[in-house]
């Protein structure tokens, strides 16, 4: 992964890799939703007409995932979530990685790790003898938070 401390330019956002720790990288051709938000709470403190704001909730975007339907591994995976056979199954979750690599695609220069990621939903292909269009899936995940990687 490249230093970024010298950094003039941003990274470019359209060479960029996904991988689960259960399944292999997988060719996705859209990542979006990658955001957190910080509630605040205002607060009189001793009588004063003075109002603090004091940090509260922290809640992270759901991330959603697309990519051209080529065999249905992620589908699989949902599933292996979502559907419960056991009560400690509904704990499970997985870690996800996704990595920017520079344009020409040798080097990694930034990769943000998701913690906790569990399936919130997954929607399949619109479907049009009309068209030409590319069978797409769509996964949304939720998760507890997100690292960025640096070497």
């Amino acid at each position: 992964m490249t230093s970024t401390a010298s950094r003039d330019d941003p990274f470019m956002a359209f060479r960029f890799g996904v991988s689960f720790d259960s399944l292999p990288v997988a060719g996705f051709s859209e990542v979006s939703g990658i955001g957190v938000n910080v509630d605040y709470e205002q607060k009189k403190q001793g009588g004063q007409e003075i109002e603090q704001r004091f940090s509260g909730q922290v809640k992270y975007s759901n991330l959603i995932l697309k990519r051209g339907i080529a065999d249905r591994r992620i589908l699989d995976w949902f599933w292996r979530f979502s559907l419960p056979s056991t009560s400690t199954q509904l704990l499970k979750s997985s870690t996800l990685s996704v990595f920017v690599r520079d344009p020409a695609g040798e080097n990694i220069e930034m990769a943000l790790q998701f913690l906790k990621v569990r399936p919130v939903s997954w929607s399949g292909p619109d479907l049009n003898a009309i068209g030409n269009n590319v069978a797409l899936e769509s996964l949304t995940l939720s998760h507890e938070g997100f690292v960025w990687l640096t070497t």
